[in-house]
């Protein structure tokens, strides 16, 4: 059978006219692809039999997006090859293709805004004389965090923590022992202008 999906899948490819089937797994979902179109085609299953269910795939950072509709169709396998491709270009294709540069757009306004929060952050860090925060620990989280120490450390006499959001916002926690300091923070507050 699992001979049988390939080639269904293979042909299904070849009926859309350029391109290619593959699987990412030995027993994942084929996958047909065209650029950056794909979908993914799973065959049979519970309440699926003698069916394949085609369903929309996107970039992997797709995941990390609210409400990102997932248009699917199914089609009975022994339609054929042919039958398939146009259902798949008449059903499935029109919301796809939509959801598609909704989804693109939304990852470029993501990249963008993460480009923007990692310049703030490492702005900070040059000029507190920090080390620069490292992108690995912090590149699946919604803010950066910059210190001049860390929780709990007060024998230094002022610790900063800076917390850069998303969408840039910045959040500022100083402790200080020394009360001189945090009149002179407040103060220097009192200077800044909305």
């Amino acid at each position: 059978m699992m001979n049988e999906f390939r080639e269904i899948a293979e042909n299904i490819a070849r009926e859309m006219g350029g391109w290619e089937a593959r699987r990412e797994f030995d027993t994942g979902p084929y996958i047909i692809q065209k650029d950056d179109q794909s979908f993914y085609l799973n065959f049979g299953g519970w309440k699926n039999e003698g069916k394949v269910s085609i369903s929309a795939r996107y970039p992997e950072r797709a995941r990390e997006l609210y409400r990102v509709e997932h248009p699917v169709i199914k089609v009975s396998y022994s339609r054929g090859a042919a039958t398939i491709a146009k259902e798949i270009n008449r059903r499935l294709m029109p919301s796809y293709l939509t959801a598609l540069a909704d989804v693109q757009q939304r990852l470029k306004e993501m990249e963008t805004a993460e480009s923007r929060q990692e310049s703030i952050a490492f702005a900070l860090a040059d000029a507190l004389g920090v080390s620069r925060p490292n992108r690995e620990k912090y590149s699946r989280s919604s803010q950066i965090e910059v210190r001049t120490g860390w929780h709990g450390d007060y024998s230094k006499k002022l610790r900063a923590e800076f917390e850069v959001m998303y969408g840039g916002d910045v959040k500022i926690e100083v402790n200080t022992k020394d009360a001189d300091i945090a009149v002179k923070i407040a103060e220097f507050l009192r200077t800044l202008k909305d």
